[in-house]
């Protein structure tokens, strides 16, 4: 996708399915020509008032910032005659260039939400564009934002920002990338790379007027500032030490092998999402899905079964340990219909390092009890304790209430990262050069080496703030938008 501020762009920019309205947007020099020969306003007043009716003749644009006009605007592909072709009621906002999202003149149309006529508006409106030899294409996934970012109306970790609102799942995600959009990751990144740029200048000047009458900074300070600017930094990675959540907070079921997990995972879910059969060892890698309690978005997880094992198994009992050490809350199934015989030596390490963040569930609680909570090891009576039937449904709901119960006390942390992964890395990238270039500042013999290192540092942040981009990351990044964003 390669900008060219010369091209007018259009895209649905709602969801192309039957509602009361829908949005089509355009961008570009001729937003408002390509629109404005087709549509026909109610009043005379809604445009420009009488002494400029001539200059909006010629300019077929509005002079005020922003204008919302009210009328109707032409459907069929091929007619350009208002009187007689299909027209349709609409909504027109006209947002003039510099003063919109993208910098361009954008024009809203909203109008009624049928997909079969906004398939006619838009191909109408090409083709009309066409035949007045306009140039009017339609917009590739992310190029309004696209535009907004190459502008300047926002930066890189602002436009990343807009697709963490899109894919938000609740509203703890909702406010961070909220927070994100306003610009609290770009102040953060911005005050590094200001504090670094003026540090290596120092350096420089060392470096280059060693020999005349110049008195630059001593290195002493010099590698204080350093420390200092290292220190923040690890402090924001450290604050933000979680990793980026998939699809919310991820939720493990292990235990032993048929003990009803992937019973349990199709229950919670409400579909058969894994294959569940009366015979031990029947998963054998690990399974994942989407959930939702009350606003809160759980990444399901089902496990094999914890026991001693070799081969294949061997792999699928390590899978499922480590999908248990990356957990963050930790469902701990039990069979309550049969007395314990496997050795729970397997789980001791995990609920020790999981002990706050540990449900324990006795399934099977539709057949007789021969499961007694006594006969459990100390460290397992204090975790919660939920009976369930994934067979019939008992406790699930329960089981549902403390799952959240343990994210609204606190015992599970649901704030998502306020840094994208894409970020994450290059900010801990960024903080190796420094610490490189802090090491190499221990002599003046290197302090060379350390401009080096800092420039690399610089050159990261560059890439973190969008001010040092390649077409690539830039592909990489909005091609991963949908239409019409």
């Amino acid at each position: 996708m390669k900008y060219n501020g010369k091209d007018t762009i259009v895209a649905l920019a709602s969801p192309g399915c039957n509602s009361p309205r829908a949005i089509l947007r355009l961008s570009g020099p001729q937003a408002f020509q390509c629109v404005l020969e087709r549509f026909v306003s109610e009043s005379t007043r809604d445009f420009l008032s009488e002494e400029n009716s001539e200059l909006t003749r010629k300019l077929q644009r509005p002079i005020y910032k922003y204008s919302c006009l009210q009328g109707k605007i032409l459907v069929e592909e091929n007619t350009s005659d208002l009187a007689t072709g299909t027209t349709a009621p609409c909504l027109l906002y006209l947002m003039q260039a510099p003063h919109s999202y993208t910098r361009e003149d954008v024009v809203e149309i909203h109008t009624v939400g049928s997909p079969p006529l906004l398939d006619m508006l838009l191909e109408g409106l090409i083709s009309s564009a066409r035949k007045s030899g306009r140039v009017l294409r339609l917009a590739e996934p992310g190029e309004f934002t696209k535009r907004a970012f190459l502008n300047g109306r926002i930066d890189l970790s602002q436009a990343e920002a807009v697709l963490r609102i899109i894919r938000s799942k609740n509203d703890a995600e909702l406010r961070l990338a909220a927070r994100q959009l306003g610009g609290e990751t770009s102040r953060i990144l911005k005050d590094a790379q200001e504090r670094l740029a003026e540090l290596l200048c120092h350096i420089e000047l060392s470096l280059d007027f060693s020999d005349q009458d110049l008195e630059p900074l001593p290195l002493e300070v010099l590698r204080n500032r350093l420390e200092v600017l290292c220190k923040d930094i690890a402090c924001h990675l450290r604050v933000d030490n979680r990793a980026y959540k998939r699809g919310g907070i991820r939720t493990v079921l292990y235990g032993p092998p048929n003990v009803g997990k992937s019973s349990l995972f199709n229950a919670l879910l409400g579909r058969p999402r894994a294959i569940t059969s009366p015979h031990p060892g029947t998963t054998r890698d690990t399974l994942e899905a989407e959930l939702t309690l009350r606003g809160i978005s759980f990444y399901l997880v089902d496990t094999a079964g914890l026991r001693q094992a070799s081969g294949i198994d061997a792999s699928a009992i390590a899978r499922s340990q480590q999908a248990v050490e990356t957990s963050e809350l930790t469902l701990l199934v039990m069979d309550g219909s049969s007395i314990l015989n496997n050795p729970l030596e397997i789980f001791y390490s995990i609920t020790q390092r999981k002990n706050q963040t540990t449900v324990l569930v006795i399934n099977k609680s539709d057949l007789p009890h021969r499961l007694s909570p006594k006969n459990l090891p100390s460290p397992f009576q204090n975790f919660p304790m939920v009976y369930t039937s994934a067979l019939t449904g008992i406790g699930l709901e329960k089981l549902r209430e403390e799952m959240v119960e343990r994210v609204l006390n606190g015992k599970v942390d649901s704030t998502p990262s306020l840094l994208s992964s894409r970020q994450k890395c290059l900010l801990e990238e960024t903080l190796e050069d420094l610490k490189w270039g802090l090491e190499c500042m221990k002599q003046p013999s290197t302090l060379e080496l350390a401009a080096l290192e800092l420039k690399e540092a610089l050159d990261t942040l560059g890439k973190l703030c969008g001010t040092i981009t390649s077409e690539d990351i830039l592909e990489r990044i909005f091609s991963q938008f949908c239409i019409g964003k």
